[in-house]
């Protein structure tokens, strides 16, 4: 019997140590240790590990010496570097080595006459400071019927500041094409080439991309008239400031 008793006690008491020991096992949460850094736009630096990433909206991130994980929205994220040294969220979102369309629409502003400018280019983003493209478009400096252009242009551009909202400069050269129009009398129309200096500013943080911009632009343009009883020409040293808006895709 004592024996039995024995037997008992022990049994107990190796339950009992075993069910203290797996509480205070449960009572000790686990913290994070990781290598991976947050930066946040305030500022705020977090070094930890990433635990999930899901693409434009958010992440979560347990920052080392916590029991806890955190999720962050992408608009208060500036960016987050794996261990690897790899950036799996950067809050720059205007790519390097890149091809990016652009469509423009601006007015060609000069007393007395008015007149319009659009235009399509491809371009494409080695640095965030140098751009290069190629494009084509439709120019009227007087805005009248019979004034057409069409330009074809190469293009360079600079963006000052490495953020998604930056101020740049660019340099539109080309040649216009010009298109005689025989209804307003026309005989023959000579384009030529031209020059637009601008400075501008982006504005937006995600596709499209949102500019403005101002510039001047220079251009020599021919017209000759002819009818039954008179023959002139006309030429034109055009120099108009040019105001628009474009959106980058």
């Amino acid at each position: 019997m004592s024996k039995s008793l024995s037997m008992c006690r022990i049994i107990f008491g190796v339950a009992f140590l075993m069910l203290s020991t797996s509480g205070s096992l449960w009572s000790q949460e686990p913290t994070f240790e990781g290598k991976d850094v947050l930066y946040l736009k305030n500022g705020s630096i977090f070094k930890g590990k990433l635990i999930h990433y899901w693409p434009g909206d958010s992440l979560t991130f347990a920052i080392n010496g916590t029991s806890s994980s955190f999720t962050y929205r992408n608009s208060f994220i500036k960016k987050i570097k794996m261990y690897t040294g790899a950036s799996v969220y950067d809050s720059y979102q205007f790519k390097n080595n890149k091809w990016y369309t652009r469509s423009q629409i601006s007015m060609l502003h000069s007393r007395p006459s008015k007149g319009y400018s659009i235009s399509q280019s491809i371009e494409y983003q080695y640095k965030h400071w140098m751009t290069g493209g190629i494009g084509a478009g439709l120019d009227n400096y007087p805005g009248e019927k019979g004034y057409n252009l069409y330009p074809v242009f190469a293009e360079l551009r600079s963006f000052l500041v490495k953020k998604n909202v930056s101020p740049y400069i660019a340099l539109r050269c080309g040649y216009a094409f010009a298109k005689t129009e025989t209804s307003i009398g026309q005989s023959s129309a000579g384009g030529g080439f031209f020059v637009n200096p601008v400075f501008g500013y982006r504005l937006g943080a995600s596709s499209p991309f949102i500019d403005i911009f101002c510039g001047v632009k220079f251009q020599k343009t021919d017209y000759s008239f002819e009818n039954s009883w008179s023959r002139s020409q006309i030429q034109f040293q055009h120099r108009r400031y040019d105001l628009g808006v474009a959106m980058t895709f």
